[in-house]
């Protein structure tokens, strides 16, 4: 029996073959939903100031904070009804949230909508976002649910309170003293440590940190003794 002269020869069969995948024909690009995007400002109709890290967020789901300035972008967004809360942390410290405002935006596509937002900001936490990065001291306390860090008044902090702490890469102490242990079997140390710290919020355990400190340094870090923190 006669063969084809293509196949043949298996050098040809192979060109044939490329030939044919070559010439297919691409699959088709699914569509792509249209997107828009929603931002605007939170100001507080006591006084007209900006309210700064309240949650803004779209069917309960796409969330983000806003600036010191009120301002929020939220987006890309699939264009449909949606509905946009407002909410911030009542001003005791409390995880609870409380409800400013609600409406309903229609998004479109390719498009940017302007949703400004005027609440009665009384009871909230109004106090602004922070970051700052330097050499911080003080005496941080480790154990069974407790990460706390409360630095001396001359670091570069804003008050001493209790901070929530995270080692960054370079900064987990690799020699811990041994310190005596109290009665709740918790160790604390005095520390020197460089880092960047951020807030204020809820942080750490049950977000009992009103700061949250990530070291990026160990300077120091021995048992703690008298007048440390003068």
């Amino acid at each position: 029996m006669n063969r084809h002269p293509v196949l043949a020869s298996p050098f040809a069969l192979v060109v044939l073959l490329v030939a044919v995948a070559c010439t297919r024909r691409p699959a088709p690009a699914l569509p792509v939903a249209p997107t828009g995007v929603v931002r605007g400002t939170v100001i507080d109709t006591v006084g007209g100031a900006p309210v700064p890290r309240a949650r803004v967020s779209l069917d309960g789901r796409m969330t983000v904070r806003t600036d010191n300035e009120g301002r929020y972008l939220l987006g890309p967004i699939v264009t449909l009804p949606r509905t946009l809360t407002v909410e911030c942390h009542e001003e005791r410290r409390s995880l609870r949230m409380r409800l400013l405002a609600s409406r309903p935006v229609e998004v479109t596509r390719n498009d940017t909508i302007f949703a400004n937002f005027a609440v009665d900001g009384r009871g909230c936490d109004l106090r602004p976002w922070s970051e700052v990065t330097g050499e911080f001291r003080g005496r941080w306390t480790v154990g069974f649910e407790a990460n706390d860090f409360v630095p001396c008044r001359d670091s570069e902090a804003v008050r001493p309170r209790r901070w929530s702490v995270t080692f960054g890469r370079g900064g987990t102490p690799r020699h811990w003293q041994s310190v005596p242990t109290d009665s709740f079997g918790l160790r604390t140390y005095f520390v020197r440590w460089r880092g960047t710290r951020v807030g204020p919020g809820y942080f750490g355990h049950l977000g009992g940190g009103e700061y949250q400190l990530t070291v990026t340094d160990v300077r120091e870090m021995r048992a703690q003794r008298p007048g440390d923190c003068r």
